[in-house]
């Protein structure tokens, strides 16, 4: 496994890999199904991240904003989520769902 600068989780790789299985993309060399993996967690990254902030309430997207012009932990902006969405989990698997069909019927 490639060292990236981009952290994987393991359940995010675990997913990904399973994805790029079904895509056919089992016969690619390691080091292309790295590249491939930190390229899909980017993209997952930034469903997750535009799903969560759609379902933020009007009135908390400001708040969430400046902890982000802050550069705050993400764990501080996790619990920010959690906290102020409340069907977040609902709200990530619908966007998971909806990555992996727009990714496999692409």
């Amino acid at each position: 496994m490639t060292k990236t600068d981009f952290p994987i989780s393991k359940d995010a790789r675990s997913f990904l890999g399973e994805l790029l299985e079904e895509a056919g993309m089992s016969i690619v060399p390691p080091e292309v199904r790295e590249k491939m993996l930190v390229d899909l967690a980017k993209r997952l990254d930034a469903k997750l991240t535009l799903a969560a902030i759609t379902a933020l309430p009007d009135y908390e997207v400001g708040t969430f904003e400046e902890l982000l012009s802050k550069n705050a932990p993400v764990s501080k902006l996790t619990r920010f989520l959690g906290e102020n969405v409340p069907n977040i989990a609902d709200v990530y698997a619908q966007a998971l769902v909806d990555f992996k069909k727009n990714y496999l019927h692409a």
